[in-house]
């Protein structure tokens, strides 16, 4: 499992790269949205692109507000998962925004995946007595990174949680 993830990360950072180079509503990217991808999950699905639409505006909002405390710190904190990043990158326009943005992604990427090469290493028989690090939950890690945290619990018990952890 390490070493798929750690192939995704690399693969993450290719991509993000990619995704930062291109200019919001350039040609290029006018032309990739109106593509059919008829492969990709909920393809035509009503549901899917209300999603779909929902995300694209959120990550447009998040724009306006990412220089607010309330959204930077936790942004700083947490990140954003790779899907939202790279959505995030192709709808900013701010130069600067989407500069720190890819930093920030790019930085996160890059620190997973070399803690999870270190994660290979040290199940490796000769490195085995090696004292574990913060490399020892890369592979939980690398999952949030690439679906999001805790995807298939309800929305309301992850409310109920943050509702109690204001009080």
């Amino acid at each position: 499992m390490a070493i798929l993830c750690e192939d995704l990360t690399r693969q993450a950072n290719a991509g993000l790269a990619i995704v930062a180079a291109v200019e919001p509503n350039s040609r290029t990217t006018l032309l990739r949205r109106r593509a059919a991808r008829p492969f990709v999950p909920g393809h035509s699905c009503m549901f899917c692109q209300d999603n779909a639409d929902k995300e694209t505006f959120l990550a447009e909002v998040l724009e306006e507000l990412v220089e607010e405390p309330e959204f930077a710190k936790p942004l700083e904190r947490n990140g954003l998962c790779v899907r939202h990043g790279q959505l995030a990158l192709q709808v900013w326009k701010d130069h600067a925004k989407r500069d720190e943005l890819f930093a920030q992604l790019k930085a996160q990427v890059t620190e997973l995946s070399a803690d999870l090469r270190e994660f290979i290493r040290k199940y490796d028989y000769q490195y085995r007595d090696e004292p574990r690090g913060r490399e020892q939950d890369s592979v939980p890690r690398a999952i949030r990174v690439f679906v999001g945290p805790h995807p298939c619990k309800p929305r309301q018990e992850r409310k109920d949680r943050e509702d109690r952890h204001h009080l």
